[in-house]
């Protein structure tokens, strides 16, 4: 169990699967949101011909990389995360 608020929402209907931003306004991707998007996919992909990603609330899909991730301490991590995700989810629709 963990207290850490979830960042996505995930639906699956017949073999269609709809992953939803869930940080509004803004829904700003932080390492959190990445990790919980490649698990989503590592989860959806195998039963679903269709993958639609939306952003929760009424302002923006996504407006990018969470600031606060950018410090020396954590840039690594999240390029890190940023990377996986996007390499995994070509690997998986190649």
């Amino acid at each position: 169990m963990t207290d850490r608020q979830e960042t996505i929402s995930l639906r699956v209907e017949r073999r269609t699967a709809w992953i939803t931003l869930d940080r509004p306004p803004l829904n700003i991707l932080d390492i959190q949101m990445m990790e919980a998007l490649d698990a989503a996919l590592d989860r959806v992909l195998p039963e679903s011909d269709f993958v639609i990603f939306q952003g929760a609330g009424p302002k923006a899909f996504s407006a990018g990389v969470e600031i606060a991730d950018h410090t020396p301490e954590r840039v690594g991590t999240m390029l890190s995360a940023f990377h996986a995700f996007f390499a995994a989810f070509r690997k998986r629709i190649a």
